[in-house]
């Protein structure tokens, strides 16, 4: 029968360290075995300041707590025998921190700290560092000689760490804690299954009761809302933080710049579930063997002031939204954190593991379910009836007409370097989205510089500025970070809508920064 203990979520030093001499570093100390895995699993509980972790933000901890897993095991799979090497390891780097904080007091470096030594280098520090030094001596200086060796530097060190841990300051939690199934592994999908489950929970003595995990199968997110994957489809995670395109729709209003990713599905007798996150408000373009797409699940990282997401290319029953940030959160790369994070989240979800996994930070033209990504030819026009190569065409009223309006083409090239994938003009009837969405009247970023410039609105000086000769709807929308640029607005013309971004705006009226921006010069 299993023994309760009533700390156990937690590695106790004082029990670590019972097995070494009381000096801290007797060199005839008898090594320590490495535990065994075949130990019976123990009962577990949750403490307090874990128990309101998870039931205050469970997001946050899952990710705290996968991020623990795979520090402990690089596989994401830990064991009692990973979790106590972490833990010893955890004590040491404690320990070292404690010493190397009163190292420079053996001012001679003969490995002892003298009361001399202390007294000299109080005299050249702070009032509070003095009392820190005397504390020192008192509670280290065990044989009361007036000098602290290195062993016992050492052991008022662990004596430190144990008093913190006791405390709860220093406290580690056992992923242990969460193994359902009892086999003596933990992963990132069974941690999800487990803190669902009990985040899920009602507090049964209020919020500062122990309470213990005793939970089986599994339990789904409850603000995630997705289709169920039939048995027989592979199961796809696409992620990345934008397309390589701009969009001539807004699908999270006229003030955020929306991207267009371009995904090909390769032919193949697998059906393909997909489920789909980026950080931008973006449109995925799906071509190629759509017939194997038995569901597209897509969902926004955020839709402020719309649907922040939509589809074309798919029959609207094969396409499901998930609510912004619900399921997981983006990622660009498949191997780091936030994706094998992501990857858990998605797998405790559907309940099914995950055959591809594909992250880029920009997505161009993506095939899936392979995720090898088409190499542009920046040299080569890509135009199509549906884009348009940013080099040297522009989009006006809905045709494609060739930029040679003085400052264009370098704007262009700005552009199209960003943006390899050119403007992506999409019809409003073909768009498959959770809530409406509507065409830009000044496309985003670059795009709206350029659209605003080949319809005379505007013009580009030799020094650098956008000068605003007309009245425009809006600013373009996305200018911040490296994209911002300085506009003039020309005498008689109305401050445009929208936000301007980072970019800096003044007024030739008075040839001050306009009210409430930050502007440079």
């Amino acid at each position: 029968m299993l023994v309760r203990r009533d700390t156990v979520l937690f590695v106790s030093l004082a029990a670590m360290l019972a097995v070494m001499p009381a000096t801290g570093l007797a060199q005839d100390a008898t090594p320590q075995s490495e535990p065994t895995e075949q130990t019976p699993p123990e009962p577990v509980e949750l403490h307090e300041h874990v128990y309101r972790q998870i039931q205050s933000n469970p997001d946050k901890f899952i990710q705290a707590t996968i991020q623990k897993l795979y520090q402990m095991n690089a596989s994401g799979t830990v064991t009692r025998a990973d979790v106590q090497r972490f833990e010893r390891i955890e004590v040491s780097r404690s320990r070292s921190r404690v010493v190397s904080t009163y190292l420079h007091l053996d001012v001679d470096g003969d490995g002892v700290i003298s009361s001399e030594e202390l007294k000299m280098v109080s005299a050249t520090e702070a009032v509070a560092r003095r009392a820190q030094y005397d504390v020192l001596l008192l509670e280290a200086d065990v044989n009361q000689d007036s000098e602290i060796s290195h062993a016992e530097l050492i052991g008022f060190a662990e004596n430190k760490i144990a008093k913190a841990r006791a405390s709860g300051r220093a406290r580690s939690l056992d992923p242990m804690a969460f193994d359902l199934d009892g086999d003596g592994k933990v992963d990132p999908a069974e941690l999800v299954r487990a803190v669902r489950k009990f985040a899920s929970e009602e507090p049964k003595d209020g919020p500062k009761s122990k309470k213990k995990i005793k939970v089986v199968g599994t339990n789904r997110r409850p603000d995630c809302v997705v289709p169920v994957a039939p048995k027989d489809a592979q199961i796809v995670l696409l992620s990345g933080y934008e397309g390589w395109a701009v969009s001539t729709v807004a699908v999270n209003g006229p003030d955020r710049k929306t991207s267009v990713a371009s995904i090909t599905i390769e032919p193949g007798d697998e059906p393909l579930y997909i489920f789909a996150v980026a950080y931008d408000p973006i449109v995925w373009k799906i071509d190629g063997a759509t017939e194997r797409v038995v569901k597209f699940v897509a969902q926004p990282q955020h839709a402020r002031q719309g649907a922040g997401v939509a589809v074309v290319g798919l029959a609207k029953d094969k396409v499901a939204f998930a609510v912004a940030a619900s399921c997981a959160n983006y990622f660009t790369n498949s191997d780091d954190a936030r994706g094998r994070i992501a990857g858990a989240l998605i797998t405790a979800q559907l309940e099914r593991n995950i055959d591809h996994t594909i992250a880029h930070h920009k997505l161009s033209r993506v095939s899936v379910p392979s995720g090898v990504v088409e190499k542009v030819d920046k040299k080569k026009s890509r135009r199509s009836d549906a884009t348009t190569d940013g080099m040297q065409f522009v989009l006006k009223d809905g045709k494609v007409v060739k930029i040679d309006i003085a400052g264009g083409q370098r704007t262009a090239r700005s552009f199209r370097g960003s943006y390899p994938g050119g403007i992506v003009q999409i019809d409003l009837k073909d768009v498959v989205a959770p809530a409406p969405v509507d065409a830009y009247d000044v496309l985003p970023k670059e795009a709206g510089l350029l659209q605003l410039i080949s319809e005379g609105a505007m013009q580009y000086t030799t020094d650098g500025y956008y000068v605003i000769k007309k009245d425009v709807p809006r600013f373009p929308a996305g200018l911040a970070g490296s994209h911002s640029v300085r506009f003039l607005i020309a005498k008689g013309v109305a401050m445009p809508e929208g936000s301007a971004g980072h970019s800096s705006v003044f007024l030739e009226e008075t040839g001050e920064c306009a009210s409430g921006l930050k502007c440079r010069r």
